[in-house]
């Protein structure tokens, strides 16, 4: 891929997509397993029997009227759903509401469906959402890996865009933006990474800024000065294709170094990059997506 554009708010995640990565990304793989309507309504079904201790009928409008369910016991009583013989599963139906009043109206805990995203409602006039592995992102440490050193042809493979931005030695040109590819060999759906930013050997004073994706922040991630080589650690997002923008006001030859990312399981990183053996957990892969996965995150399931 080449790009001359010199201008930082021009990447190639600047359309929005509906992907598998927006689904691992957001949480939306494992919502759209579970949320939906707890009522499967058919036209002209018959509705269920609602006195109490009638079963609960799929593919009818199961009305029970203002009747509570409740859980009583001394040994912490749970609710269990199973769904065998290939039965229908539970679809909480969607829901509009105003957040101001809506858990003021409804009893503690109470589950909705709004737009596609599970929440409940709590003992004070609060809606919140439900919290679940797939919105609890985690910090994944990887063996420290150099995505991209300037200095050389190999360390410069993941720059999507070098033709017009590099220089005849390979440094970064003052004024110009490159964008790095982190998912061919590192992450799938990641939300954030961990990395040293270090310039070295630049012509002149200056700054480097590191950012996800769209318009350049007008924010330095590492100051540098003239011959100088320097390092710095931060924190940054990753863009909707898993890269990261790096600017430079001066030229100078950048090094990338990533150490851990934010996903929300170590399915999303490559088992190469893994220190020792993580554990590898079973049924958290997000459901098919219009994209590709890379090869190492297809080996994985």
């Amino acid at each position: 891929m080449t790009d001359t554009n010199t201008d930082p708010s021009t990447s190639r995640d600047d359309s929005p997509s509906f992907d598998r990565r927006s689904l691992l990304r957001t949480g939306s793989a494992l919502l759209a397993g579970v949320a939906g309507a707890a009522t499967l309504g058919v036209v002209g079904a018959p509705g269920a029997n609602a006195v109490t201790g009638a079963p609960v009928l799929l593919g009818t409008a199961n009305d029970g009227g203002a009747t509570e369910t409740s859980l009583t016991g001394t040994a912490n009583p749970t609710f269990g759903l199973m769904n065998t013989g290939g039965a229908a599963p539970l679809n909480l139906e969607s829901a509009s509401f105003d957040f101001g009043t809506y858990a003021a109206a409804s009893a503690s805990g109470d589950l909705v469906n709004q737009d596609g995203t599970l929440l409940f409602s709590h003992a004070t006039d609060a809606v919140g959402g439900v919290y679940t592995d797939v919105w609890a992102n985690m910090l994944i440490p990887l063996v420290p890996q150099r995505a991209v050193d300037t200095r050389g042809a190999g360390g410069r493979v993941r720059i999507v865009n070098p033709v017009g931005n590099l220089d005849s030695q390979g440094r970064l040109i003052a004024g110009h933006t490159i964008e790095i590819d982190l998912e061919s060999d590192y992450v799938f759906g990641g939300v954030a990474g961990f990395f040293n930013l270090t310039s070295v050997a630049s012509v002149g004073g200056g700054y480097l800024t590191l950012w996800p994706s769209g318009t350049k922040p007008s924010t330095s991630s590492l100051n540098f000065q003239k011959g100088v080589a320097i390092a710095n650690g931060l924190v940054c997002g990753l863009s909707d294709v898993d890269s990261v923008q790096i600017f430079a006001s001066a030229t100078t030859h950048v090094i990338l170094d990533l150490m851990a990312v934010f996903a929300g399981w170590d399915g999303q990183v490559n088992p190469l990059y893994l220190p020792g053996s993580a554990p590898f957990a079973a049924g958290k892969t997000a459901k098919a997506a219009p994209r590709r996965a890379p090869s190492w995150a297809r080996a994985r399931g």
